[in-house]
């Protein structure tokens, strides 16, 4: 009787599980991205929430390259003249702009310049 009664309260959890459509998540491998069962059978993933998607400029804004140009041209100096010179773009607080950061003899730049109007929204030199 007793295995009866553990079997009926576990086809009615189950049941009830299945009914409320709360099915534990799964995750099926896609090449090198886990995505949760969900998402990938009955919802779509919005792009801007993909972050590979979400971090890469659109056709309208700046390149990486001009952005570098910009930062560049404001510290005085040129490609050759600098080490390290490094590139990031992110949207920050909705705002979308390019990190560019190099050092030049034991200066650090960073720079913030927004990526559709090329303006420096910050500049910062360490000595």
């Amino acid at each position: 009787m007793k295995h009866r009664t553990h079997f009926l309260i576990l086809a009615v959890l189950l049941l009830m599980t299945l009914l409320s459509g709360c099915v534990p998540a799964q995750t099926i491998r896609i090449s090198d991205d886990s995505i949760p069962l969900e998402q990938s059978v009955s919802q779509s993933v919005t792009p801007a929430l993909d972050e590979k998607l979400y971090n890469t400029p659109t056709p309208d804004q700046l390149t990486y390259a001009q952005a570098m140009d910009i930062a560049l041209s404001h510290s005085g100096y040129t490609a050759e003249e600098v080490q390290y010179l490094y590139t990031e773009y992110e949207i920050d607080d909705r705002v979308p702009q390019y990190e560019v950061q190099f050092y030049v003899n034991n200066m650090e730049f960073e720079y913030e310049i927004h990526a559709e109007s090329g303006e420096i929204l910050s500049y910062d030199l360490d000595l």
